[in-house]
């Protein structure tokens, strides 16, 4: 009765989660136009007067003459190329020439392995351009072999032999190749406009088992799709078949597996470390035993690989769009395992319009999270970015660069547990607004959370140490000295992996000297993460939002791609 239970809660949760992504993806696509109120234009001057990049409409300095362009300038492709101006050598391209008499000329452009291009031209004394695309001398190759299925190697890539091919003159050491034989190379020269033959008979080779290796020694099948798979694979020489067998710690076998026939040299299964019911095995070592029979002679070889299964190793994708690890603006409290990464990326914006035309900002972030030494106990998040903004025929790029060590203190462990780290992070911004809530200094932060199955209640107290204050008055510029504040960052969490959504809530109290109270504005969002079918990678969809009751705010609408392994 309380599987069937837990079965209906979690698909009735699943359901909630599908709706709530719909709901967010309708908000991403309204928030790029969703404003009220004068705070988005406060954040956009701030921003604007630290970081400008370009501004347009602006007089020229009437003393300062644009500076012309004059010469012959002759570009080509491939690059490299020698050019000779009435026969007399001047350089590789690309090339600008200042000295050029006016009058007609005649141009020559060599390049080893390419026919010379040759041209009249009338050179005005200003300035001309000349392109040339300069064509490959080659030659053909036809390479009859036994087995007529054999390939032969050109560069890096594996060519069908018995067919005419057309490749660049010179000299080559052909790889040839067939399934079930002994690869081997050839000599050949290929000469221009003419056709290289070439004939070879392939050895047979002995049937052979080899290289079984696994993509993970270590996996827990709770981790969604190929997070929580062992793809497992060998190679073997010929033709055969085979049959993979999986026993567990006791010697009892929990999965066998016909293999098929071979008719390559790759060879493999997956294997999600589940029983036949779907239920994810028990912590401890498996052994993998493959036995491979030749079809030629009936030889059986063997290769065994051990396997362990544990579900201590977690891997969950986390937003790292405020510094650390988490939900937007609340960092949570699990570590990835020693030697795991993810590396992420988030963009979102806004686009909007007023009497003073066209406001647009752009977050944009990259993001690196690496999990070091033990097992799920200590992680470092590295993030870049900006803020790419239009406004008043401007462009601006606030830009920022965080790094933040995080170190697991009580790992949550059961339907209902707790969670705790540590967390001390380092951040630089050029700019005063806070948008991102991951101001310019030295925090440290207690993130903590509260699970009730994949339910999650994140809360993270934050004190930074800064030298500014946060400012959105663009008529002003703080003071440089020695500031300190506290973050309270707040989230909820749904975990249904290979779905997660959350929602997220940063606020901000005023600097300790100016007395206890809250600095508007403050910040919050939605956010989705999906796990695309059978790949590592993920989709992520968000919407967030700077709010300075009661009246004035701005949305952000966007979308991400990462990946976790």
């Amino acid at each position: 009765m309380h599987s069937r239970l837990e079965v209906s809660y979690i698909g009735t949760m699943r359901r909630a989660g599908i709706l709530l992504l719909g709901l967010l993806l309708l908000l991403g696509l309204l928030a790029c136009s969703t404003t009220k109120g004068t705070l988005l234009d406060e954040a956009a001057e701030r921003d604007k007067k630290d970081s400008t990049v370009k501004s347009f409409g602006e007089d020229p300095d009437p003393f300062e003459p644009e500076a012309e362009v004059t010469g012959l300038e002759i570009r080509s492709y491939p690059r490299g190329a020698d050019v000779y101006l009435d026969n007399r050598y001047m350089g590789i391209t690309p090339l600008l020439l200042d000295d050029v008499e006016p009058g007609r000329h005649k141009l020559n452009l060599k390049m080893e392995g390419y026919y010379s291009e040759s041209e009249w031209i009338d050179y005005s004394g200003d300035y001309d351009s000349y392109y040339f695309e300069l064509d490959e001398i080659t030659g053909f190759l036809k390479v009859e072999a036994f087995p007529p299925e054999a390939e032969i190697k050109f560069d890096s890539f594996w060519l069908p032999a018995g067919r005419l091919h057309e490749l660049p003159i010179g000299f080559y050491n052909l790889g040839i190749r067939a399934f079930g034989y002994e690869e081997t190379s050839r000599p050949v020269k290929i000469y221009m406009r003419k056709v290289t033959e070439v004939r070879v008979t392939l050895k047979g080779v002995a049937f052979a088992l080899s290289d079984l290796q696994s993509s993970r020694t270590a996996f827990n099948p709770r981790n969604a799709g190929l997070l929580g798979t062992a793809r497992i694979r060998f190679r073997v020489t010929s033709h055969g078949s085979g049959q993979a067998r999986i026993t567990d710690p006791e010697g009892r076998v929990v999965l066998t597996r016909n293999l098929g026939r071979f008719t390559t040299w790759q060879q493999g299964f997956d294997w999600d470390g589940r029983d036949p019911r779907g239920a994810p095995l028990a912590d401890g070592r498996y052994t993998v035993r493959v036995e491979a029979v030749a079809e030629q002679d009936g030889q059986t070889v063997t290769a065994e690989l051990d396997l362990r299964i544990d579900s201590t190793i977690v891997l969950r994708y986390r937003s790292l769009w405020s510094g650390s690890a988490g939900l937007l603006y609340a960092p949570s409290t699990e570590v990835l395992p020693g030697g795991s990464a993810q590396v992420s990326s988030l963009f979102l914006a806004h686009s909007s319009s007023d009497d003073d035309g066209a406001n647009v900002r752009v977050p944009v972030s990259l993001a690196l999270r690496f999990g070091i030494g033990g097992r799920n106990r200590f992680e470092l998040d590295t993030s870049v970015g900006g803020i790419i903004g239009y406004r008043q025929d401007t462009f601006y790029l606030p830009w920022f660069a965080s790094a933040a060590f995080k170190a697991s203190l009580l790992t949550p462990s059961g339907f209902l547990s707790l969670g705790s780290a540590a967390q001390v992070k380092l951040t630089y911004q050029n700019v005063y607004t806070d948008t991102l809530a991951n101001f310019s200094g030295l925090s440290l932060g207690l993130p903590t959370s509260v699970h009730v199955g994949p339910v999650a209640l994140l809360f993270s107290p934050e004190v930074i140490v800064s030298p500014w204050t946060v400012s959105d008055d663009s008529s002003t510029t703080p003071d440089a000295g020695i500031y300190g504040w506290i973050y309270g960052r707040f989230g909820l969490l749904l975990d249904l992996a290979p779905l997660s959504l959350g929602a997220s809530l940063s606020l901000r109290t005023l600097p300790f000297d100016e007395g206890f109270g809250l600095d508007l504005p403050f910040q919050a969002a939605l956010e989705a993460h999906w796990l695309i079918p059978k790949t590592q990678l993920f989709l992520s969809l968000s919407v967030a939002g700077e709010f300075d009751p009661p009246g004035s705010y701005y949305l952000l609408g966007g979308a991400g791609l990462g990946l976790l392994n």
